[in-house]
């Protein structure tokens, strides 16, 4: 009789939660890219969702990066993504660093004009092996010319930017060539830093 009294009504948890609409931010058009669950829709706000920027984009350039989102609204049965960044998968960096080759990396946080702030990974793959006094040169060089690109655009507009390396740093590709031969530089890793 005493064991009959122990038992409990089981709650089947997911019962209660209900399926959100996954839409992308409006630099990827405002589409529908997949659906999550939530009891309510407060607990979606600031989850993170990683998809390959191939299917955001629906361009096959794009496949070896994963963009990162983060909720930022719920809206009845939507759930609003804002973009917060993006990583180029390793397979697709270790095709770049061949032999006779020297890879420059850099990590900076950046301010933006709207004073957001973002961290950067990018790397400089140049000819043969470089002399410590030349890879500091270009260090300087790309970090203080991404700290001014980041001060004269919006969050939005640097993500935007950062999705195409060779537009990114179209730039400063000549300056670099003078001090020595570059094979290219490549944005590795870009993520919003939230407070």
């Amino acid at each position: 009789m005493a064991e009959e009294q122990k038992k409990r009504a089981v709650v089947d948890k997911w019962k209660k939660k209900k399926q959100y609409k996954l839409i992308s931010p409006k630099q990827f058009g405002n589409v529908e890219f997949g659906e999550t669950v939530a009891v309510k829709p407060e607990q979606l706000i600031g989850r993170t969702i990683k998809i390959n920027l191939g299917i955001l984009t629906n361009q096959m350039r794009n496949k070896n990066t994963e963009a990162k989102l983060r909720i930022t609204r719920a809206e009845g049965s939507n759930a609003q993504t804002d973009f917060a960044g993006f990583k180029v998968k390793s397979g697709y960096l270790r095709r770049l660093f061949r032999r006779r080759t020297s890879k420059i990396e850099v990590i900076t946080t950046l301010e933006t004009k709207d004073k957001r702030q973002v961290k950067i990974k990018f790397v400089c793959v140049t000819f043969g092996k470089q002399e410590v006094s030349k890879t500091k040169t270009i260090r300087k060089e790309l970090v203080s010319f991404v700290k001014k690109l980041a001060k004269e655009n919006t969050l939005e507009k640097v993500l935007e930017l950062a999705l195409d390396s060779k537009q990114f740093f179209a730039d400063l590709f000549p300056k670099i060539k003078k001090v020595t031969p570059i094979n290219t530089i490549e944005i590795e890793k870009i993520m919003v830093v939230y407070k």
